[in-house]
């Protein structure tokens, strides 16, 4: 049995939050369309959007199994830090990190500067997951099939490493 090729995904929020919309919608239909193909791994925060509360019942700052070949990090705002991203990095050696919005300090530029200076390759699709934002029917022209291709081809380019 050939082993999955991993992908850390940050998101700002995913389920079972609901306040943000159209870009917990985005990652969501990501993971969906990507698992059977990838193992995924969301890091994300342990709260909904303007919530003050972490989501009851689901456990915080560790990785817990969502669906299979599906972990979740909900991650407490206290342990967003440079040196916990890297430490999940280093865990999981993803084969490729997508980082879900282009505005967004906490779930993209730490990451992304986290991943640079430890020479990770990245895949960033923050237009698509931004479009969702500022035109809620953006994404509504991609099909699920569109997007996995329109991400495999993305990462063609994007990796340094072709055996990926």
């Amino acid at each position: 049995m050939l082993t999955k090729k991993k992908i850390l995904l940050f998101a700002d929020w995913y389920e079972p939050g609901f306040r943000a919309g159209g870009p917990i919608r985005s990652v969501v239909n990501f993971v969906q369309n990507m698992k059977e193909d990838y193992a995924i791994y969301v890091f994300t925060a342990d709260r909904d959007l303007d919530a003050s509360q972490s989501y009851e019942n689901i456990s915080k700052n560790e990785w817990i199994a969502t669906a299979p070949d599906v972990q979740c990090y909900y991650c407490s705002p206290e342990n967003r830090t440079r040196a916990n991203i890297r430490q999940q990095l280093n865990a999981i050696l993803p084969d490729f990190i997508y980082l879900n919005s282009m505005f967004s300090t906490r779930s993209t530029i730490i990451p992304l500067l986290v991943a640079r200076m430890d020479r990770q390759e990245i895949f960033w699709s923050g237009c698509h997951a931004d479009a969702a934002v500022e035109f809620p029917g953006a994404i509504n022209r991609f099909t699920a099939t569109d997007s996995k291709e329109t991400w495999y081809t993305g990462c063609s380019f994007c990796r340094k490493n072709p055996s990926h």
